[in-house]
């Protein structure tokens, strides 16, 4: 009898399900409120119970010194994000404005997603459209159940990790897979399945879009390696190889990393924090090398023509 506190895995061996689904209620989940000490924090997250054929989310995204207000409007109507980072915090000439040196300083972010109103009738063109509905609502703290002297030493060991990949590491792009948004008109079945791996629509994650934005940052890849696996088909060698990168964002299965100065593409197979003293300072990812001819090299990654942002210190 299987302990009712194992995770189940899927069919494909050590990837974890997804939560089961408790609830038809639209959920934020916030994995990340990650301090880029001192002058910039990154917020993530994740929506869950998202219902099948739902549009394209806004999201506006607040912060406070306390849970319950008053909020400051840090952004408002943002479309295809998973993240916010906040660059509030740059340091003043006369000390005025709180900055992410000071422990004291108690800090929540508030997301929340919205859906679009439907539009008015072409009959009357002039009534002007409705506000954007409110779905879901999430409030998470920085630094949460730590006192002023671990939060400043959590804050040290993150910012020395980043000094560290941008020093050793080569510059990437994260392209983090889509997992909510509208569903892809070319190749989506009546079983919500993609019908085409090589769509270019949706790169076959049957949402259209297929990735959200890329996040650049630093990371490092290690040597070729090559595990041998044994499947129905006999035996196939999978080329492997290991990447440590910072912590934000957090990755998932299926998430791609580009190498920005070679130009090859990885898929992610697993992910493993790396904490010390109980602070997560980077991952360290397993992941697989696409082939060149993937519909995954199709997506257009510029950073050095498109504004971007760096997860650096």
């Amino acid at each position: 009898m299987t302990s009712p506190n194992v995770v189940p895995l899927s069919e494909r061996q050590g990837v974890q399900r997804p939560p089961t689904r408790t609830s038809n209620t639209l959920v934020i989940e916030v994995p990340r409120v990650y301090p880029i000490w001192p002058r910039r924090v990154f917020v993530q997250w994740i929506l869950r119970n998202v219902p099948q054929g739902a549009p394209d989310y806004l999201f506006n995204i607040y912060k406070s010194e306390s849970p319950s207000g008053p909020w400051t409007t840090l952004a408002t109507g943002l479309d295809n994000v998973y993240h916010y980072v906040d660059e509030s915090w740059g340091a003043t000439v006369d000390n005025t404005q709180g900055t992410l040196f000071n422990m004291h300083v108690s800090l929540n972010y508030k997301i929340e997603a919205l859906v679009p109103a439907p539009l008015p009738p072409v009959t009357n063109p002039i009534t002007p459209p409705d506000p954007p509905i409110l779905m879901a609502t999430a409030i998470e703290h920085l630094d949460p159940w730590l006192d002023h002297r671990r939060a400043g030493i959590s804050r040290k060991l993150i910012r020395d990790s980043l000094i560290a990949l941008k020093r050793i590491g080569t510059e990437t792009a994260i392209l983090k897979k889509k997992t909510w948004g509208v569903r892809c008109p070319l190749c989506v079945s009546t079983s919500n399945k993609s019908t085409r791996t090589t769509c270019p629509t949706c790169f076959g994650t049957t949402i259209t879009g297929g990735y959200m934005n890329p996040v650049y940052g630093y990371a490092t890849l290690s040597s070729n390696a090559t595990n041998v696996s044994t499947r129905l088909e006999g035996q196939v060698d999978v080329r492997q190889r290991q990447v440590i990168m910072a912590n934000v964002p957090h990755m998932d299965v299926d998430d791609i990393v580009i190498f920005l100065r070679s130009g090859k593409r990885f898929i992610v197979k697993s992910v493993l924090p790396t904490t010390i003293q109980d602070t997560d300072v980077h991952q360290e990812l397993v992941v697989s090398e696409l082939t060149p001819g993937s519909i995954e090299y199709e997506i257009n990654v510029d950073p050095w023509r498109e504004p971007c942002w760096w997860i650096t210190p």
